[in-house]
């Protein structure tokens, strides 16, 4: 059975109980005859079983819940556009103590809730990654990652907006243009 058929039968039981407990819906017993085409509902065998279909439907499958996790990874660790997993280990990671459902609105309402936990640390990020990261890197760009209930990461593509430089654990400014020669120091 479709939402919409579920929505109609929750719709015209609605109205069936309102007129018949009395109250009053503008349609009386006498106009809601006429508008199911001289039928009664009422009492009838196959109203009874949509019923029940519709309970069992509504109390059948409860939606599963997942903790909401974060993790930052740098770009040098997955191929943007790629539906592989993020190479290694995130330079950050971020668990929420709440869980989401496990559907799309759940997994955006997690991807927003580690979006507005991480976004007061961007004026600190370079000092923090760089010492998170245990490699030097140089030109890469931070990717926020949420996990799904597979228990993969999923790249939100939200990015710090910035490229970051580290050497030995210590953020320095990326250069403008790339180095001329390969020894060059940063």
């Amino acid at each position: 059975m479709k939402v919409s058929q579920v929505i109609s039968s929750v719709c015209l039981f609605v109205v069936l109980l309102d007129t018949s407990v009395g109250m009053t819906t503008g349609i009386g017993p006498k106009n809601l005859t006429s508008l199911l085409g001289g039928r009664n509902l009422i009492g009838h065998t196959a109203f009874k079983t949509s019923l029940q279909e519709l309970q069992q439907q509504l109390n059948v499958e409860e939606i599963e819940e997942h903790p909401c996790s974060c993790a930052v990874f740098l770009s040098g660790q997955f191929v943007k556009g790629s539906k592989e997993p993020p190479r290694g280990s995130p330079a950050l990671i971020h668990e929420q103590g709440d869980t989401f459902q496990c559907t799309v609105l759940g997994l955006k309402h997690c991807t927003n809730w580690c979006l507005e936990s991480l976004v007061k640390h961007l004026p600190n990020s370079g000092p923090l990654l760089c010492a998170a990261i245990d490699r030097d890197c140089h030109k890469e760009r931070a990717y926020l990652f949420v996990e799904d209930c597979n228990g993969e990461w999923v790249n939100t593509n939200f990015s710090a907006g910035r490229e970051y430089c580290c050497k030995d654990g210590v953020p320095y400014k990326c250069p403008l243009l790339p180095s001329i020669s390969a020894g060059k120091s940063h």
